[in-house]
């Protein structure tokens, strides 16, 4: 099944790209260039509390990759961005709005612009955090 997925995505990506050829439709601009990024050279941040923040932000997103140790809790707050959480390791409970999500490993949180949550950190935590547009203030400090 697999296979025959990637087969049909191998054609559909070859017929795309050779019909953009031959209407002489450039794929990518000269100043839109793929980039390549590697954590260890992402400065490791030092939030207070045990917590480690690397940070990579890009046009109209922000990775955040977060430890946060088990017992930190995150009172109420709301963001302008739209955040979602890719759980890495460990375990985290989030309330909003009288919703309860307990999330771990494997798990994905997505918490839309403008919603007010809080979490607890139940197990030491990594995390990758996606926000869109980046969150301002996080490019403040």
């Amino acid at each position: 099944m697999f296979q025959l997925l990637a087969r049909k995505f191998e054609f559909a990506a070859s017929s795309n790209m050779q019909s953009n050829m031959q209407s002489g439709t450039n794929l990518q601009s000269e100043d839109k260039l793929m980039k390549l990024y590697k954590w260890h050279e992402v400065a490791i941040e030092q939030l207070g509390g045990g917590i480690t923040r690397q940070l990579l932000t890009v046009d109209n997103m922000m990775l955040a990759q977060i430890f946060v140790p088990k017992g930190v809790s995150f009172p109420a707050h709301r963001m302008s961005s739209e955040q979602v959480t890719i759980f890495v390791k460990g375990r985290a409970v989030y309330e909003s709005n009288n919703n309860k999500i307990e999330a771990h490993a494997g798990n994905i949180v997505h918490i839309p612009a403008g919603t007010e949550h809080s979490d607890q950190v139940v197990e030491d935590t990594l995390v990758l955090d996606i926000f869109s547009p980046p969150r301002q203030d996080w490019l403040k400090q």
